[in-house]
């Protein structure tokens, strides 16, 4: 999809968000079903209003990636966007709005997309990684390396001498602090 075909999608489907939500606050009474209707309209208007925006933010910061990928990241980003509004307007509802909630789901927000742009990084890098590179390094990461102070021994018997020291000095430890709490019985001599 080309860039002026996205930008006019969005903002066509943001106007008839905002309309039906102009009318459904002018023409009809504010009953609970009426609001939970609205949330989702706010949702679309807000998201379909913000997507041009962050379309156009990502291809400043980004210029190399595809038209397809920039539509999929705005259209995310302006249901993002949406969310969070719905979620404060609905918070301002119940009274319950306050600058620490607004920062907190702010945040919750940044970190969501973050994740999932990094999760997408990490599936290309992956995809361009040849097969056999990708099976070795699976089973590289699962064994335990190493570490630099055993330079003549393995991975294994360094562990398994970790463990034995572990639980010898546990067994110490145990044996010397394994007082009763209570006084044994008194003997009758």
């Amino acid at each position: 999809m080309s860039t002026r075909t996205f930008v006019a999608l969005s903002i066509l489907i943001a106007i008839l968000a905002w309309v039906g939500l102009a009318l459904m606050f002018n023409y009809l009474e504010p009953l609970r079903s009426y609001q939970a209707l609205a949330i989702p309209l706010v949702i679309i208007a807000v998201g379909g209003t913000t997507a041009p925006l962050w379309r156009t933010l990502q291809r400043r910061i980004t210029p190399d990636r595809d038209d397809s990928k920039l539509n999929r990241m705005a259209v995310r980003q302006g249901l993002w966007a949406g969310l969070f509004v719905a979620i404060l307007l609905t918070l301002r509802v119940f009274r319950v709005l306050d600058w620490v909630l607004v920062l907190v789901a702010a945040a919750l927000f940044i970190m969501l997309e973050v994740f999932i742009q990094q999760r997408e990084q990490w599936k290309q890098v992956q995809s361009r990684m040849p097969r056999n590179s990708r099976s070795s390094g699976s089973s590289r990461s699962q064994s335990s390396p190493t570490p630099p102070t055993q330079s003549g021994a393995s991975a294994a018997s360094f562990s398994r001498t970790a463990s034995t020291k572990t639980t010898k000095s546990r067994k110490k430890t145990s044996g010397q602090s394994a007082k009763p709490n209570k006084p044994g019985p008194k003997s009758s001599r």
